[in-house]
């Protein structure tokens, strides 16, 4: 029998953060009353959903996705106190061990899901190993060498910048190099005021992208009240779920209203302040965004993805957060014993050795120049080897074009032809410490360095007008792969509809492939195409479907007609960071 590691000790919760607005929404006797979901109701949903992933914890400290520890931090419990036995490793061994020799990935996302999975989870994901590789280092590092000054990682995705945001804020990342990715955002707004997960202008509003933007807004400063963010909560509003309370998914993943993309909205509420049961989000039949999450969770405790469907992690995890208050991450809590430290120690490491360090530079107003880079540097440097470390070789390459440090070497009196005045100079800020224009602290493993061109003084005059030598950022690589099913064999009709066969690849985890498929056929030759009809599949990772394709009025008016008929079918496979693969094949029916 497993038996968790304290699981049956009290949890100290996170506070929800609207849960005033709620109690007095339901004091007023709102149309929200009726179902209110009450704060204690809540926190027991989301109790038995962490509990879900405990009870199906392995020995290995695996917990089925790293994304669970997120989960569990929502509730007040410790990665590093989930183990099954007390001679078993704990989930904080399992991913600190796995990201140790592989990373939690090399892509933007990867980097992104590792730091605020590890910050939930009590590992410092800027101080994973002294090895040189930033994927398996310092994931913080890793984001700054994939920045290229307005966006991260590929420039053809949305939901890399989105979620490097949010991971961004997350570990105290300054508020300005936030903003400046905000603002790239902002350009790739759609018009009707969503976002999806890739930047072209043509493409659909993807309501769980729409979410996760609204959190990284926020994360970034921005108020509700921005006109851009009204613009993306008249969307949601208008894809709210009247019967339930949740939140629609549209085409091309049109699954309907789901537990993926209502939790997913109401995350990005939470992040910003917004209660997702106040009477703006509560429904004509009395339903909130939270009435649907729990309407989800099954007797085991894991929420399923559609009243049709199951779900598994993915749904858990993400259901669970905003059940008591947490969007997309939370720091590590308190541990069990009351004395352990909540967050796990860095290794040792040896004097001298080199590590990545993230340097963010804001060359002030004159310039309106944010980077970030990566830059190695052997640990324990002082100002000027930090500088001169960057200034030879730093990812993106050009972060620091040349520089000079006043006497001691502990201020910045010149970075890439800035120069303190009488009215502005530089400020540093090492790890979070306070900023200040001299620094003697030594800069090594992990660390984030801010260097501001600020003033000095009260009411300074404007700032010297300056052209900062542009970054070189390196060529981005393909991006990286998505679950994607394949249609495998034919197709064939029966009463149910067209039926077709899926194989999701080996190697996904605990997610496999999820997503939905559809159909479309000319109902005549020459004709235009049009809808036959789709379906959500959700098949395990390595497994083998088939899937019946409920067929429209006009699919199966021209099937009864007999002879062969062409085929168009798309499936539309959703990945854990928000993107969307398509596989697209043509199939015959016969006549």
């Amino acid at each position: 029998m497993k038996t968790p590691i304290g699981s049956s000790l009290p949890r100290p919760l996170r506070a929800f953060a609207a849960v005033a607005l709620s109690l007095a929404a339901l004091a007023a006797g709102t149309g929200s009353a009726s179902a209110y979901v009450s704060p204690a109701a809540a926190e027991h949903a989301a109790e038995r959903g962490a509990g879900w992933f405990e009870s199906n914890q392995q020995a290995s400290g695996d917990l089925g996705s790293d994304w669970a520890m997120t989960a569990l931090a929502a509730v007040g419990l410790n990665a590093a106190d989930v183990r099954t036995s007390l001679l078993d490793a704990s989930a904080q061994d399992f991913y600190l061990d796995e990201w140790q020799v592989g990373g939690p990935g090399g892509a933007a996302t990867d980097a992104a899901r590792g730091i605020l999975a590890g910050d939930a989870g009590g590992i410092q994901a800027s101080r994973l190993s002294t090895a040189s590789d930033a994927t398996r280092s310092n994931l913080v590092a890793r984001l700054a060498e994939l920045f290229d000054g307005t966006q991260i990682g590929s420039p053809g995705l949305l939901n890399d910048d989105i979620f490097g945001v949010i991971a961004l804020q997350q570990v105290g990342a300054p508020q300005v190099l936030l903003q400046r990715l905000v603002d790239g955002l902002r350009t790739s707004q759609l018009a009707d005021g969503g976002w999806s997960w890739n930047a072209s202008p043509g493409a659909t509003p993807d309501i769980d992208m729409t979410g996760s933007a609204l959190a990284a807004f926020c994360a970034a400063g921005v108020k509700p009240d921005d006109p851009d963010l009204q613009q993306a909560l008249a969307l949601l509003h208008s894809v709210q779920d009247p019967a339930t309370g949740g939140f629609v998914a549209p085409p091309p993943f049109g699954i309907g209203v789901n537990t993926d993309t209502t939790a997913w909205v109401a995350s990005g509420l939470v992040q910003c302040g917004i209660d997702p049961q106040a009477p703006e989000w509560t429904t004509g039949a009395g339903k909130t965004p939270l009435d649907y999450l729990v309407s989800m969770q099954r007797p085991d405790g894991h929420f399923d993805w559609t009243a049709e469907y199951g779900g598994g992690a993915f749904e858990t995890y993400s259901a669970v957060r905003p059940l008591v208050g947490v969007p997309f991450s939370t720091a590590a809590p308190t541990r069990l014993d009351g004395s352990s430290s909540a967050v796990r120690p860095a290794p040792e490491v040896a004097d001298g050795t080199t590590v990545p360090v993230t340097l963010v530079i804001d060359h002030g107003p004159g310039s309106g120049d944010v980077r970030m880079c990566r830059v190695d540097v052997a640990d324990g440097s002082g100002l000027g080897s930090f500088l001169a470390a960057a200034e030879t070789a730093s990812t993106p390459a050009g972060c620091v074009s040349g520089f000079a440090t006043g006497a001691g070497g502990t201020a910045v009196a010149t970075l890439d032809g800035v120069a303190e005045t009488a009215e502005y100079g530089w400020r540093v800020k090492v790890d979070g410490g306070p900023a200040a224009m001299t620094t003697g602290e030594p800069i090594g493993f992990g660390d984030l360095v801010f260097l501001q061109y600020a003033a000095k003084v009260a009411d300074p005059g404007p700032a010297p007008k300056v052209e900062v030598p542009p970054l070189r950022p390196a060529e981005a690589g393909a991006p990286a792969p998505r679950p994607r099913i394949a249609l495998d064999g034919p197709a064939s009709w029966s009463e149910d509809g067209v039926r077709q066969a899926l194989r999701c690849p080996r190697g996904l985890g605990a997610a496999g492939c999820r997503g939905v498929i559809s159909v479309r056929f000319r109902a005549r030759r020459g004709g235009q195409l049009q809808g036959g009809g789709s379906t959500a599949y959700a098949v395990e990772s390595g497994e083998r479907r088939v899937v019946a394709i409920a067929p429209r009025a006009a699919l199966r008016k021209r099937v009864a007609r007999g002879g062969r008929l062409k085929l168009r079918l798309t499936a539309a496979t959703r990945a854990e960071d928000g993107g969307i693969a398509l596989t697209r094949a043509k199939r015959f029916l016969a006549g």
